[in-house]
C-alpha cells in the first residue's frame, strides 16, 4: 500500500471513531452521574494511551507529521502486515461504534454510575464485560501493522492503566448488581470471549 492510501485509510477510519465519540459523550450528558470513583494514575494512563492513538491518527494525513513504514519488517511482510492491520484497525473502529450504541446513555468516561443505572448485556457486552477497551487494544494492534510506525507504540505502553480502569469498574458493579454481575461473570470474559 502507498504511503498516501495509507494515510487517507487510517484517517477515515479515526475520523468516524472521533465523530462517534462525541455524538454519544453529547447523548450520555442527559443522564446524571450518580456516583463516580477517580483513578488519577489508572485513568491518567488509559486518557494518555487513548487520545495519543487518537491524536497519531488525526494528524496522519499531514504529510511527515506522523512517520509511517518505519519499522523493521522483513519486506516480503511488509504488504500482508498492512491488510492484516486493516482488517484489525477497521474491526476496532466498528466495535468500538457497536460499544457506544449498546450502552447507550450509560457510557462513562470513568468507572462509575450515573442515574437508574443498568447492567448491560446486549451487542459486545453479551460476550465481553469490557469490549470499548478491547476496541482500544486491537485498534492499536491495527494502526501498528497497518502504518508499521514507531509511535503507535506509545498507546500500548500506557494500555495497562485499562486494566485496573476495568478492575474499579467491576467491584462498583458487583456492589450494584451482586448477583447478576457474577452471572455475568462467569458467562462472559473481561477483554475476550469465554471459549466455553
Amino acid at each position: 500500500m502507498g504511503e498516501l492510501s495509507l494515510r487517507l485509510v487510517g484517517a477515515i477510519l479515526i475520523y468516524f471513531a472521533t465523530a462517534v465519540r462525541f455524538y454519544y459523550e453529547k447523548r450520555t450528558k442527559v443522564r446524571a452521574v450518580e456516583s463516580v470513583r477517580h483513578l488519577r494514575i489508572a485513568r491518567g494512563a488509559a486518557t494518555l494511551s487513548s487520545w495519543t492513538w487518537f491524536a497519531l491518527l488525526i494528524f496522519l494525513p499531514i504529510p511527515g507529521f506522523v512517520p509511517v513504514n518505519g519499522l523493521p519488517f522483513a519486506r516480503a511482510a511488509v504488504v500482508p502486515l498492512q491488510i492484516v492491520g486493516l482488517v484489525i484497525l477497521a474491526t476496532s473502529v466498528a466495535l468500538f461504534y457497536w460499544c457506544h450504541r449498546a450502552l447507550g446513555e450509560f457510557w462513562f468516561g470513568e468507572p462509575g454510575l450515573k442515574a437508574g443505572h443498568e447492567l448491560i448485556r446486549v451487542g459486545p457486552y453479551r460476550w465481553i464485560r469490557h469490549p470499548m477497551y478491547t476496541s482500544f487494544f486491537t485498534g492499536y494492534v491495527g494502526a501498528l501493522l497497518l502504518l508499521q510506525s514507531w509511535p503507535f507504540l506509545i498507546p500500548i505502553l500506557f494500555a495497562p492503566g485499562f486494566y485496573v480502569m476495568s478492575r474499579v469498574e467491576e467491584e462498583i458493579l458487583e456492589q450494584r448488581f451482586p448477583d447478576a454481575y457474577a452471572r455475568y461473570r462467569a458467562e462472559a470474559g473481561r477483554f475476550l470471549p469465554k471459549l466455553s
